[in-house]
C-alpha cells in the first residue's frame, strides 16, 4: 500500500511540474476549446447532424475547459487539483472525443482529419513524451466506450481515401509533430543549460569580489584598533560590521540561487517556522535606508503569526519589494510606504504580510505580467525579482499578488499560511 502512494506521489509531483511549466498553454487551451466545442456543437445541430451522443459528450469537454480556466485563474482550494485536471481534460477533449466522435461518424474523412489536427494540438501544448502516453490511452478508452459501453457496431464508410492512406497519414503526422515538438524542447532545455552555466560563473566571480572585500574589511578593522578617538572608533566598527553583515549575506544568497538552479526547485531544507513580527522587523532594520527614505515608511506591526521560511531569503523578498516601491517614489517624487501584518479570519486558512507604496501603481495591462519570469515595464529592469518572489512564496505554502490603480497605488498581498 505504501508502495501505491509512493508512486502516485511521484506521478502527481511529476504532473504538477509539467503544468507549471505550460501554465500559459493552460489558459489558451481552455478558453480556445471552451468556444470550439459548443461552437461547432451549434453548426451540427443547425445542419441537422448533432446527435444526442456527440451533445452529451461536448458538454461534457466544455465543463471541463469551464472548471481548468476556474481553477487556472483563481487561488482557491480547487487549485491542487490543476494537474489531474489538466492533463485529465487533455485525454478527454483531444485523443478521447476525436476518436470516439470519429467511430460514430463511421470513419468519415471529416473527423480522421479532426483526429490528425488534435495530434499536432496535442504536441503544442504538451512534452512529446506525455503526448504519445495520452494518444494511445485515450483512443482505447474511446474504443472500450463505443464497443463496450454504448454498444456499437462499427461500420466503415470509406471515402476517397484509402484505409492505407489514412493509417500513413496519422502515422506522418504523429512522427512530424512529436519531432518538432522535441526539437522545441530541446532548444528549450539548451536555453536552461546555458543560464546555469552563466550563473555558475557569474556567482564565482560574484564570489571572488566578495571575498576581497571581506579581507579589506577584516584589514581595516585591525587599523581601527590603533586609533586613539574611541568614539570614531565605535562608529567605523559598527560600519564595518554591517559591510561584512552584507557580505556574508551576500554569499548565502548565491549558494542558495545556484542551489535551486541545480535543482530546477527551491530548496526548502533551510526552511524553519519563526515569527514574522520579529523577522520583518529585523528586516527592515537592516535594510539600508537612505536618511531622507527613513521617513516615508511607516509599519504596523502590532499582530503576530508564525511563518515557514528561510530568514535570508525572507530578507530578500522585503528588499525586492521595498527597493521597487522606494525607486517609484524617488521617479515619481511622491509617495509613501505603508507595511502591516493582517491575521486571517475564521475559516482562512492564510494570514497576510502587506506593503503598500502611494507612488505611481501599475498599468492595468501590465498587471497580469510583473509576477513573469523576465517580464519588465521599466527601463533597465531584469524581471527576475518579482518573478523570485512568486516562487519563494510558492515554495512556503503561500503566493504574492498585487492590487494596484493607475497613479495612485500598488499594494503587495503576500499570503502565509496558518500555521497551528
Amino acid at each position: 500500500m505504501r508502495a501505491l502512494k509512493n508512486h502516485l506521489l511521484f506521478l502527481y509531483d511529476y504532473l504538477a511540474r509539467q503544468t507549471k511549466e505550460a501554465n500559459q498553454q493552460i489558459t489558451l487551451f481552455a478558453m480556445v476549446m471552451m468556444i470550439n466545442f459548443p461552437l461547432f456543437g451549434l453548426i451540427w445541430w443547425i445542419e441537422g447532424i448533432l446527435s444526442l451522443e456527440e451533445l452529451v459528450l461536448r458538454l461534457i469537454a466544455t465543463g471541463l475547459c469551464v472548471l481548468l480556466a476556474f481553477c487556472q485563474m483563481t487561488n482557491n482550494a480547487f487549485s491542487k487539483m490543476l494537474p489531474v485536471l489538466w492533463y485529465v481534460t487533455l485525454l478527454f477533449c483531444l485523443p478521447f472525443f476525436f476518436s470516439y466522435l470519429t467511430l460514430l461518424h463511421h470513419g468519415s474523412t471529416i473527423w480522421l482529419m479532426n483526429c490528425v489536427s488534435a495530434v499536432f494540438f496535442l504536441l503544442l501544448v504538451t512534452r512529446v513524451i506525455d503526448a504519445l502516453v495520452l494518444m494511445p490511452l485515450g483512443f482505447f478508452l474511446a474504443l472500450l466506450c463505443y464497443f463496450y459501453i454504448a454498444r456499437h457496431v462499427m461500420e466503415y464508410i470509406p471515402g476517397d481515401i484509402s484505409l492505407i492512406s489514412l493509417m500513413t497519414t496519422f502515422v506522418a503526422a504523429i512522427i512530424i509533430g512529436a519531432l518538432f515538438a522535441r526539437d522545441r524542447e530541446i532548444i528549450q532545455a539548451s536555453r536552461i543549460a546555458g543560464m546555469r552555466l552563466l550563473a555558475g560563473s557569474l556567482a564565482h566571480d560574484l564570489r571572488t569580489s566578495l571575498a576581497s572585500i571581506h579581507l579589506q574589511a577584516e584589514l581595516q578593522e585591525i587599523i581601527i584598533e590603533k586609533l586613539n578617538n574611541s568614539d570614531v572608533q565605535r562608529d567605523l566598527k559598527k560600519s564595518l560590521h554591517k559591510i561584512i553583515r552584507g557580505i556574508e549575506m551576500g554569499n548565502q544568497l548565491i549558494s542558495m540561487q545556484l542551489n535551486n538552479i541545480q535543482r530546477e526547485r527551491f530548496d526548502t531544507k533551510y526552511f524553519i517556522i519563526q515569527s514574522i513580527n520579529a523577522l520583518l522587523r529585523k528586516t527592515l532594520d537592516e535594510y539600508p535606508l537612505k536618511e531622507e527614505q527613513r521617513s516615508l515608511i511607516q509599519s504596523n506591526l502590532s499582530n503576530d503569526f508564525m511563518i515557514w521560511i528561510d530568514a535570508v531569503a525572507f530578507k530578500n523578498i522585503i528588499w525586492n519589494l521595498l527597493k521597487n516601491s522606494l525607486d517609484y517614489i524617488e521617479e515619481t517624487g511622491k509617495g509613501d510606504i505603508s507595511i502591516w501584518l493582517q491575521c486571517g479570519e475564521e475559516g482562512d486558512n492564510f494570514n497576510y504580510l502587506n506593503i503598500r507604496d502611494t507612488a505611481k501603481g501599475i498599468y492595468p495591462k501590465h498587471i497580469e505580467r510583473i509576477f513573469e519570469p523576465f517580464y519588465s515595464d521599466r527601463k533597465g529592469g531584469t524581471g527576475i525579482g518579482l518573478a523570485y518572489c512568486k516562487l519563494l512564496m510558492q515554495a512556503a505554502g503561500g503566493d504574492i499578488y498585487c492590487e494596484s490603480k493607475f497613479n495612485k497605488f500598488a499594494h503587495f498581498i503576500l499570503k502565509f499560511p496558518k500555521i497551528d
